[in-house]
């Protein structure tokens, strides 16, 4: 069986709605736990070496917490963003250009081949 690694990266600020999104992509991930191996930081404290050998990176956030670790992601490695606090839910939220999908979407969005 094949057991994908992933590192899940989060923007850490202390408003509820960035911690309540992470949750949800927490149980998702939880969920599929059979199938995957999951390290989770936040972005303040992951490492360039947290992002070697994995199968995917997943960035809970905005467009500038994935910009601000893209950099450290290999060429090889697929990125997948979620847009923890959606505009469309929230007229102060964020637009997340970068953001391919956010937590009411997540479940059915995340694909582990």
């Amino acid at each position: 069986m094949f057991m994908a690694d992933v590192l899940l990266v989060y923007k850490k600020n202390f408003e509820g709605i960035h911690d309540e999104s992470l949750q949800v992509v927490k149980g998702v991930l939880n969920d599929l736990s059979d199938t995957l191996r999951v390290d989770i930081r936040a972005r303040e404290q992951v490492r360039r070496a947290d992002f070697i050998g994995r199968d995917l990176v997943i960035v809970v956030g905005g467009d500038g917490t994935l910009t601000s670790i893209a950099h450290n992601v290999g060429a090889d490695t697929p990125v997948m963003g979620v847009n923890s606090h959606p505009r469309r839910d929230d007229p102060t939220g964020s637009f997340g250009f970068f953001m391919g999908s956010d937590p009411e979407n997540f479940a059915s969005d995340v694909v582990l081949a």
